[in-house]
């Protein structure tokens, strides 16, 4: 009965976490890659445009566009700030699957300590039916 409704809602489940998980990739990775670019002689405009690269998914693709004594800087960079970035979004993956765990535990127990009144109606229905 409930089928239609838990895909539908599954689906919607996934992509907020994509896009939330997602976006806190991005901001964290292109902040930790302007940090990283901060200390290098690039044109701050330049810095920025890296950065935000490096926040879309460029990766050390990127390290191509820069001169070639700055390559493995960048490049070096670039890993970090990716590395950094899948970090955080497993620990805020973590945290986020174990509080829902609790609330979830928390919610079941009441449900099943306190149960609905149905169930005493249904059972006084099955012992009418019987002849109890």
């Amino acid at each position: 009965m409930g089928g239609p409704f838990d895909g539908t809602f599954r689906q919607i489940g996934l992509a907020a976490g994509v896009a939330a998980l997602g976006s806190i990739f991005t901001v964290h990775v292109t902040a930790a890659m302007t940090d990283a670019l901060a200390g290098l002689p690039l044109p701050a405009a330049a810095g920025e445009q890296l950065a935000q690269a490096v926040g879309s998914g460029a990766g050390v693709q990127i390290a191509s566009r820069v001169p070639a004594a700055l390559a493995s800087r960048v490049a070096q960079a670039a890993r970090a700030a990716t590395a950094s970035g899948v970090s955080l979004i497993f620990v805020v993956g973590a945290v986020s699957t174990a509080v829902v765990t609790v609330v979830s535990f928390v919610v079941m127990r009441q449900a099943v300590a306190e149960p609905s009144g149905k169930l005493p109606t249904l059972t006084a229905a099955v012992a009418q039916e019987d002849g109890r």
